[in-house]
């Protein structure tokens, strides 16, 4: 719930700008060939904001992944790998927290990973 308000921003502004950017002449087209106004979301606005929505949800996922304070304030339990990072820290120190940053930045560069690829989220290389 916590991050429900800290990251959902993210995702909403940018899937924002993304249908945004949709082009108007290309909704009307779909439409006067017989579409719904769903069938129109679906196969020309969503298709078209794809990039922009993932990128939100990238940002939103990164933005969640590293969130400290707003999960220890609202819910320290269940915890989720940074608060349980910073347990083990302070019980373990250094030797006790490595396992569990490696795993976390496994999981993150192998979701990051199939977003680029998937979603063809343009990187400074493809620029």
């Amino acid at each position: 719930l916590a991050q429900t308000f800290v990251a959902a921003p993210f995702v909403v502004i940018t899937a924002r700008a993304g249908f945004a950017r949709v082009d108007e002449r290309l909704e009307q087209a779909s439409r006067s060939l017989g579409h719904g106004p769903l069938a129109t979301f679906r196969n020309v606005s969503l298709p078209m904001a794809r990039g922009a929505i993932l990128a939100g949800i990238t940002l939103t996922f990164a933005r969640a992944i590293g969130e400290f304070g707003a999960t220890m304030m609202v819910a320290y339990n269940p915890r989720t790998m940074p608060t349980r990072i910073w347990v083990d820290f302070i019980s373990g120190g250094i030797d006790a927290v490595v396992p569990l940053a490696l795993a976390l930045l496994a999981i993150t560069l192998a979701l990051l990973a199939v977003v680029q690829r998937v979603g063809s989220v343009p990187t400074v290389v493809d620029a």
